[in-house]
C-alpha cells in the first residue's frame, strides 16, 4: 500500500517559513499592502501563482512575485523550516512495515526535495509528484493518480487541510486528516476525512486499521 503525504503542514512544519516569505515579499515589493494573519494563513497550501493572483490583476507581476518569493525562500529556509516531532521515527516505522511512501504537493519538485533534505526525511520517500508534474493542482486528483499508477497499489492520502481531504476524496481513496498544523479536527471531519491523526505516531495505528 502507498501512503501519500502532503508536504507543508503534514510532514514539515513549514508555516513559519511560508508566512515569513510572504511578509518579506509584501514588505519589499508591495509595501502599501496591508495583510492580516488570516490572509497569510489562507496562502498555506495553494500554488504560489494562485495566491499572488488573488492580490494583483497582472499575471506577469504575479509571476515576478513568485520568483521573488522563491528567492526569499532560499534565504529563510534553514532558519524557519523543520520536520514535525516524531515524523522521522514514524516514517522509519512505516517503511519497515513495507509501506511505500510518497509526497504529493502543490510545490515544485525542487522545493519539495529541499524541504525533505532539511527535515532529514528524503531517504524515506520513494516517489514525489510536484506542481510541475501536473496540469491541475490539488484538489484535482491528477497528482494522486500519477502516484497510484506508478506503484500499481492502493493508497491513502495524508494531509492537514480541507483541500488535501478533498483531493483524496476526488481520487477515490481514504484520507487521514492531521491536526498538528493550522486546521482543527472539526474542520477536517467536516471536510470528509476518513480518519484523524492527532499526533504523528497515530499514523501507525491508523494504517494497521486500514491495511487489514
Amino acid at each position: 500500500m502507498v501512503i501519500i503525504f502532503d508536504l507543508d503542514g503534514t510532514l514539515l512544519d513549514s508555516y513559519p517559513l511560508i508566512r515569513q516569505n510572504f511578509i518579506d515579499v509584501f514588505n519589499t515589493y508591495l509595501p502599501r499592502f496591508c495583510y492580516t494573519e488570516e490572509l497569510l494563513e489562507s496562502f498555506f497550501g495553494p500554488p504560489l501563482i494562485d495566491s499572488f493572483l488573488r492580490l494583483v490583476d497582472d499575471e506577469e507581476l504575479a509571476k515576478k512575485l513568485v520568483i521573488k518569493y522563491r528567492e526569499f525562500n532560499l534565504k529563510n529556509t534553514a532558519k524557519y523550516l523543520k520536520a514535525f516531532p516524531d515524523a522521522l521515527e514514524t516514517l522509519k516505522t512505516l517503511k519497515a512495515k513495507a509501506y511505500h511512501l510518497a509526497v504529493c504537493s502543490n510545490k515544485i519538485d525542487e522545493a519539495i526535495k529541499e524541504g525533505l533534505i532539511i527535515g532529514q526525511l528524503d531517504s524515506l520517500i520513494d516517489y514525489i509528484v510536484g506542481f510541475n508534474h501536473v496540469k491541475k493542482a490539488k484538489p484535482d486528483p491528477e497528482g494522486i493518480k500519477l502516484i497510484l499508477n506508478h506503484f500499481q497499489k492502493p493508497g491513502v492520502f495524508v494531509g492537514d487541510t480541507p483541500v488535501d481531504i478533498k483531493t483524496g476524496i476526488n481520487a477515490g481513496i481514504p484520507t487521514i486528516g492531521v491536526t498538528w498544523a493550522l486546521f482543527k479536527e472539526s474542520i477536517l471531519k467536516k471536510s470528509g476525512a476518513t480518519y484523524i491523526a492527532r499526533q504523528f505516531k497515530d499514523l501507525i495505528t491508523i494504517m494497521e486499521e486500514i491495511h487489514v
